[in-house]
C-alpha cells in the first residue's frame, strides 16, 4: 500500500508540475503563430537540457555517418536547400528537379526528427545540426558547433507553401515552397550576386562556401552531371584540394592562371533530366574528376562566352582562353594552401548559411556552458557577442555590440558618436572587433580590430587604416572608430551655434545662427532674401530674372533665346538656335542649325590624317601567326570575303573593321567634331594588393595588346580607375583637362592652390571627391575648374 500511496502521489505531482510549466509563456517570441506537431517529447527545455540535448542528437547523427559515410555531404547539401530563401525544414520534392536525391537524407534523419522534435527542436534545426556534423566529420582539424535552435517549420509558420507554378498545397516537409536555385551555369557576378541577394554574402564568404564541392559526388540520376569521382581527389574530405585543382601553384597571376587543363564535354541524358555541360579532368590515380560552370567561374570569367545550354566558347587554356575572374581567383587562391584558414572561414559562412533568414535574437543559442546568474564584478577585455541581462558593475573599454536590457546602461569611458534617440547609447560607430582580417605576414593567424592597432602611434593607426587584408577587406570600413570613419548621421537636436562645414543633408529645423557656407542641397522652401553666395547645386528651373553676374558654370538647360555674347563654356544641351557669335569652345556634338562665323580658337597646325589602315596593328589568330591588315586581307578577291573578314575579332579582343577602317569602308568625309587633343599617360601613382607604388609605365611595360586592354580596366585599391589616367596607353583620351585656376583657401595663406598642388596628396578616390567639393575664399568651387579630376568636362 506504501508502495502504491508513492506512486499515485508521484503521478499526481507530475501532473501539477507539468500544468505549471504549460502555463508559463513560450521562450520564444515570435511575431507569427506556431503550430507545433504533437510529440510526447514536447516541452520548454531549460539551458543545461537544450544543452544535454542538442549534444545527444549530434551522437546520434554521428551513429548514422559512421554506418554510412556518403550520408556526411548530403546533410551539408540538404541544410544549404533548405535554407535557400530561409531554413524552414521544408523542399520542393515534387517540382524542383535540383532537389533530386535529397530523399536520401531527409529519410535518414526522420526517426531522430520523430524522437527529438519540440518546442525548442525543430526539423530544420536537426537539419542543420545534420550538416554541422557531416561536414565536422569530413575533416578532423576542427570542430563546427552548433550555436542556435529555435528556427520553425513551414508547416508551423501558419504560411501556405506554393510550388514553381506559384500554386497553393499544404506545407510539408517535402512540399516546401518553391525556390530559386543556384543554376549549375552561373558566371563569376551571377553566383556572387545570387549569394549576395539570398543570404548577403561577400565575395570572400562565396568562394569559401564553394569550398563545399570538396565532398561528395554527382550521379546523373538525380543531377544529370556524370561525377561519381567528385570534384577532387579526396571527395571524402573537406578541403583545400579543391582549390588547388582551379588555381595554378604560384603567386603571379600568371601563375594562377597556369593551372592543369580542364576541357568542356556535353553530358546527353533521357527523361525527364536535361542535358548537361561540365568539365572534365584526370584525377591523379587516373579517375577523372569534374567542374561545373560555376566552379570554373571562380577562376575564369565566362561572361559573353556562355550559351544558353551552358556550352562555353572559350577554353580554360592555351588559344581563346577564357579570362581570369579578377573578382575571385585571387580569393580562392589565400586557401589553395592554407587549410585551417579555409576550414575557419568555410565554418563561419557554412554557420550564416544554417541561420538564413532569421535574426540571431530571434533564435535561441546552444550553450557552451551554464551563465553567471549575477553581472561580473570587473569588465572583460573583449565585449560578448549578445547582451547580458545587466551591465557590469564596471564599465568595458569596448562597447558592447548590443545595449544592455537593464534599463540602466553603464557609464562609458568615451561618448558615442552618434546621440541616442533614447536612454541607451548607441553603437552605430564603433569598430567590428569580431571581424578577422589575414595578412601575408601572419602565417594563417587572424587579427582583429584591436591586435592591428594595439600600442600602435598616431602615425601608425593613419597607415594601418589603409590596410587592405587578403580578402580584399579594408581595414577602415571594419575598424571604423580607430580610423576615425563616423560620421553622417545628423544629431538629433539642433546645435547652438552652427558647424564650420554645413552637413550632407539639411536638418529638419534651421540653426539658430546662420551657416558661413551654402548648403549642398536646396531647402524645400525658398529663403525671402537671396543668399550671399550662389547654391553649390544649381536649380531645376531657371529664375524669371537672371542673376547680376554670370554662373562660374554653364546651366543645365538653354535659354529660349541666344545670348548677345558667347559664354564661356558651351550648354550642355544645344540651344535651338545659333548664337549671333561663335563660342570660345567648340560643342562635343555638332549644333542643329550652323553657327554664323567660324572657330576662333584651337585651330590645329596640321589637318587630320586621311582615312587608312593602321599598318601598326597586329592581328593574332588561333590559325596563323600576327598578320597585318594588309596581309589579311591580300587574298580577299571578293566584297563578300572583306565584309567577312572586317567583322573578325582577335584573340586580343582587336576589331579588324576598327583597325583596317580603309578596307573596310568604315571612312567618313565628315570632319572631326572637335580639335585634336594632347593625349598623354599622367604619373599618378596607383596602390593595387600586390603593388603599392605602381605608375602607368610600369604598369604596361611587356604588356601584350591583350594584357594592356586587362590592365585598363583595373581599379586599384583607392577607387581609381587606370582607363583614366593611363589615357594614352588605354587609347581613352577625351581631352578634358584641368584648368589653371589658383584656389585661395584658409588654411593655406602662404600661397594659391592649384588642381596639381590641392589633389597631388590625394591617394584614394574618396578624398578626391572631398577636394572637388571644397569652396575656396572666393567662391570658386573645385570641380568646376579641376574638370579632369573630377570628371565635371
Amino acid at each position: 500500500m506504501q508502495v502504491l500511496f508513492l506512486l499515485l502521489f508521484a503521478v499526481v505531482v507530475r501532473l501539477i508540475f507539468g500544468t505549471f510549466v504549460s502555463c508559463e509563456p513560450s521562450v520564444q517570441t515570435k511575431t507569427i503563430t506556431q503550430v507545433t506537431q504533437k510529440s510526447d517529447s514536447k516541452r520548454n527545455l531549460k539551458a543545461s537540457d537544450l544543452k544535454t540535448d542538442v549534444e545527444t542528437i549530434r551522437e546520434e547523427i554521428r551513429a548514422l555517418i559512421r554506418t554510412n559515410r556518403p550520408l556526411a555531404p548530403k546533410f551539408v547539401r540538404l541544410a544549404f536547400h533548405d535554407c535557400i530563401g530561409g531554413c524552414d525544414g521544408c523542399v520542393d520534392m515534387h517540382t524542383e528537379p535540383d532537389n533530386n536525391g535529397l530523399d536520401v537524407p531527409i529519410q535518414a534523419l526522420t526517426n531522430i526528427v520523430a524522437r527529438w522534435k519540440n518546442d525548442q527542436l525543430s526539423r530544420a534545426d536537426i537539419w542543420a545540426l545534420a550538416a554541422m556534423v557531416g561536414a565536422e566529420m569530413t575533416q578532423s582539424q576542427q570542430e563546427f558547433r552548433m550555436d542556435y535552435v529555435g528556427r520553425i517549420d513551414c508547416e508551423d509558420t501558419g504560411n501556405v507553401c506554393r510550388d514553381a507554378n506559384r500554386n497553393v498545397r499544404p506545407c510539408r516537409f517535402d512540399l516546401g515552397d518553391a525556390r530559386e536555385m543556384p543554376g549549375s551555369n552561373l558566371l563569376t557576378h551571377e553566383l556572387l550576386d545570387f549569394f549576395s541577394h539570398n543570404f548577403g554574402f561577400t565575395p570572400q564568404e562565396v568562394v569559401a562556401l564553394m569550398g563545399a564541392h570538396s565532398i561528395g559526388t554527382a550521379s546523373r540520376q538525380n543531377s544529370g552531371f556524370d561525377g561519381p569521382a567528385g570534384w577532387d581527389d579526396t571527395n571524402d574530405v573537406l578541403d583545400v584540394d579543391y582549390y588547388r585543382k582551379l588555381i595554378g601553384p604560384g603567386n603571379s597571376l600568371n601563375d594562377l592562371i597556369d593551372a592543369p587543363n580542364w576541357n568542356q564535354e556535353t553530358i546527353r541524358n533521357t527523361g525527364d533530366i536535361p542535358d548537361r555541360v561540365q568539365w572534365r579532368r584526370r584525377k591523379t590515380n587516373n579517375v577523372d574528376i569534374i567542374g561545373l560552370n560555376v566552379d570554373i567561374a571562380l577562376c575564369r570569367d565566362m561572361s559573353g562566352r556562355t550559351q544558353a545550354s551552358g556550352s562555353v566558347s572559350c577554353r580554360f587554356k592555351n588559344n581563346n582562353r577564357c579570362p581570369h575572374a579578377a573578382a575571385t581567383i585571387f580569393l580562392a587562391a589565400t586557401y589553395r594552401n592554407n587549410q585551417n584558414l579555409f576550414l575557419r572561414d568555410f565554418e563561419s559562412v557554412f554557420k550564416k548559411t544554417i541561420i538564413n533568414g532569421y535574426e540571431e535574437s530571434d533564435l535561441t543559442e546552444v550553450p557552451l556552458s551554464s551563465p553567471s546568474l549575477s553581472p561580473s564584478s570587473s569588465s572583460t577585455d573583449e565585449p560578448t557577442s549578445s547582451s547580458t541581462d545587466e551591465p557590469t558593475g564596471f564599465p568595458s573599454p569596448f562597447p558592447s555590440i548590443k545595449p544592455s536590457i537593464s534599463s540602466v546602461p553603464s557609464i562609458s569611458s568615451q561618448p558615442s558618436t552618434i546621440p541616442s534617440e533614447s536612454h541607451m547609447p548607441s553603437s552605430q560607430c564603433q569598430d567590428n572587433i569580431l571581424q578577422h582580417f589575414f595578412f601575408p605576414w601572419s602565417n594563417g593567424t587572424p587579427g582583429t580590430c584591436i591586435t592591428l592597432f594595439r600600442s600602435a602611434t598616431q602615425e601608425q593607426i593613419r597607415n594601418r587604416c589603409k590596410f587592405v587584408d587578403l580578402h580584399s577587406l579594408p581595414i577602415k570600413d571594419y575598424c571604423s572608430q580607430t580610423c576615425g570613419m563616423c560620421t553622417s548621421a545628423p544629431s538629433l537636436t539642433r546645435s547652438v551655434s552652427p558647424s564650420d562645414n554645413p552637413t550632407t543633408f539639411p536638418s529638419h529645423r534651421p540653426s539658430k545662427l546662420p551657416s558661413t557656407l551654402p548648403s549642398f542641397i536646396p531647402t524645400i522652401i525658398p529663403s525671402t532674401a537671396p543668399s550671399s553666395l550662389p547654391t553649390i547645386i544649381p536649380s531645376t528651373t531657371p529664375s524669371s530674372l537672371p542673376t547680376t553676374t554670370p554662373s562660374t558654370s554653364p546651366s543645365f538647360l538653354p535659354t529660349i533665346t541666344p545670348s548677345i555674347s558667347p559664354s564661356g563654356n558651351p550648354s550642355k544641351l544645344p540651344s535651338p538656335k545659333p548664337p549671333t557669335s561663335p563660342i570660345s569652345f567648340p560643342t562635343s556634338n555638332p549644333s542643329a542649325v550652323p553657327s554664323l562665323s567660324p572657330t576662333t580658337q584651337f585651330k590645329t597646325s596640321k589637318p587630320s590624317l586621311q582615312c587608312q589602315d593602321n599598318s601598326s596593328t597586329r592581328f593574332v589568330f588561333t590559325w596563323g601567326n600576327k598578320g597585318s591588315c594588309k596581309k589579311l586581307f591580300k587574298n580577299a578577291s571578293t566584297i563578300k570575303k572583306i565584309r567577312n573578314r572586317c567583322k573578325i575579332v582577335d584573340e586580343n579582343g582587336l576589331i579588324v573593321k576598327d583597325h583596317c577602317t580603309q578596307t573596310c569602308g568604315m571612312c567618313t568625309n565628315a570632319p572631326s567634331l572637335q580639335p585634336s587633343i594632347v593625349c598623354a599617360d599622367t604619373k599618378k601613382k596607383f596602390k593595387f594588393r600586390w603593388n603599392q607604388n605602381s605608375k602607368c609605365k610600369n604598369l604596361f611595360k611587356g604588356a601584350t595588346q591583350a594584357q594592356i586592354n586587362t590592365r585598363c580596366k583595373f581599379v586599384d585599391d583607392g577607387g581609381l580607375a587606370v582607363m583614366k589616367y593611363c589615357s594614352k596607353t588605354c587609347d581613352s583620351c577625351t581631352g578634358c583637362q584641368d584648368k589653371s585656376k589658383k584656389f585661395k583657401f584658409s588654411w593655406n595663406d602662404s600661397e594659391n592652390s592649384s588642381c596639381k598642388k590641392l589633389f597631388k596628396t590625394a591617394e584614394n578616390i574618396d578624398q578626391i571627391n572631398t577636394r572637388c567639393n571644397f569652396m575656396d575664399e572666393r567662391g570658386f568651387l573645385v570641380k568646376d575648374y579641376c574638370q579632369f579630376t573630377c570628371d565635371t568636362c
